[in-house]
Parts: structure tokens; C-alpha cells; sequence
């Protein structure tokens, strides 16, 4: 995942984790800006991305 804040590249795996009882965070190890928040709700799940600026999938 690419950050749109500071521009690092590292996988998903490598952010930083902040989770509450309505959803989770993913943080930039490198500068702490909000890559990704995921929510669930009684209405279903969200996923917002609004700090990546790309996510790349690998073939398995």
C-alpha cells in the first residue's frame, strides 16, 4: 500500500493498528497519516481509503 501523504510503499501488514469497538485504523509506519478505516455497522461493512494512493494484490 502507497501513501498518499508521504508517499512510502510497504505492505499492510507493516502499518500501524489501532482498533475501537466500531471499526479499525491503518496508520503510515513512516509519517502516522490514516490509510484506511473500516467500519461495521447495522447497515454493513465500510471501507474507506481515502489516505492510500494505490493497494496492490498480488496473484496468488
Amino acid at each position: 500500500m502507497q501513501s498518499d501523504a508521504c508517499g512510502s510503499v510497504g505492505a499492510v501488514g507493516s502499518l500501524r493498528y489501532y482498533a475501537a469497538p466500531m471499526g479499525v485504523v491503518l496508520r503510515c509506519s513512516n509519517c502516522a497519516a490514516i490509510l484506511l478505516r473500516a467500519v461495521q455497522t447495522p447497515h454493513g461493512h465500510w471501507l474507506e481509503m481515502r489516505g492510500a494512493r494505490r493497494l496492490r494484490v498480488a496473484p496468488t
